[in-house]
C-alpha cells in the first residue's frame, strides 16, 4: 500500500506544487486510511531535496503552512460527521454500550470548565503518533466549539508537520522506511485508544465507573 501510495504522490502531487500539497493534506483526512505520516515525509522528500530537480524546491515555512491548513480543513469531515451524527447514534445505540448522551453532555460540560480540552486536543495534533481520524471524531462528538477546534488544530498541526516534513527532508530514500515505522506506531497508538475505550465501557457497564 505504501509503495502505492508513493507513486501516486510522486507522480500526482509534485507536478502541482503546493496546491498538491493542499489537496493531499485535505484528502488524507477525508480518506482514513492514507496515513499521514507518509504524506507529511513525503512532501519533505520531494519538495526540500533536489533529487527531482531545484526547480521544485519550495520553501520550507510554505510548504508546513500549507500542509497543516489542507489537515485542518480535512479535518472537519468527522469532526462534521461526528457533531451531527453522534447524538441520534449514541441515543439509539448507546444503551447497548450502557451509556447515553446525558453522559457525553457530562463529560462536555466538565472540560468545558477548564482548559483541559484545548490542551488535550493541541497535544494530540502536534504530536506525530496520535491518529488524527480519532481526534477529529472525538471533537465532533463532544461538540467542541468550531472557532476552537480549528484553532487549535491548525496550531498543533503545525508543529506535527514541521516535525515530520523536515524528517522527509533529512534521511534522503530512507523516508519510506520512517513512514512504515511511524505508521506502526500509529496503529498502536490506535490499538491502545480503542483498548482503553472497551475497558471503561465494560466498567461503565458495571457501575465500576461513573461520569
Amino acid at each position: 500500500m505504501i509503495e502505492i501510495l508513493v507513486s501516486f504522490l510522486e507522480s500526482g502531487v509534485l507536478p502541482l506544487g503546493l496546491g498538491g500539497v493542499f489537496a493531499v493534506g485535505l484528502l488524507q483526512e477525508v480518506i482514513i486510511f492514507v496515513p499521514s505520516t507518509l504524506t507529511l515525509l513525503t512532501t519533505g522528500f520531494l519538495f526540500l531535496t533536489d533529487v527531482y530537480g531545484s526547480k521544485h524546491l519550495i520553501d520550507f515555512t510554505q510548504l508546513v503552512v500549507v500542509a497543516s491548513f489542507g489537515i485542518t480543513i480535512g479535518t472537519l469531515f468527522l469532526y462534521s460527521l461526528a457533531f451531527y451524527l453522534g447524538r441520534p447514534l449514541i441515543t439509539k445505540w448507546g444503551r447497548l454500550l450502557g451509556i447515553g448522551w446525558q453522559d457525553v453532555e457530562k463529560i462536555e460540560q466538565k472540560f468545558s470548565q477548564t482548559t483541559k480540552d484545548e490542551v488535550a486536543l493541541f497535544f494530540l495534533r502536534a504530536v506525530p503518533f496520535t491518529p488524527n481520524s480519532v481526534v477529529s471524531a472525538f471533537a465532533g462528538l463532544f461538540q467542541v466549539n468550531l472557532k476552537k477546534y480549528l484553532l487549535i488544530t491548525f496550531s498543533g498541526t503545525l508543529i506535527r508537520s514541521s516535525i515530520l516534513i523536515f524528517i522527509g527532508s533529512q534521511v534522503g530514500h530512507l523516508y519510506r522506511e520512517y513512514a512504515e515505522i511511524f505508521n506502526k506506531f500509529e496503529n498502536v497508538i490506535l490499538l491502545i485508544m480503542v483498548l482503553v475505550l472497551v475497558v471503561y465501557l465494560i466498567m461503565r457497564k458495571r457501575s465500576y465507573v461513573k461520569i
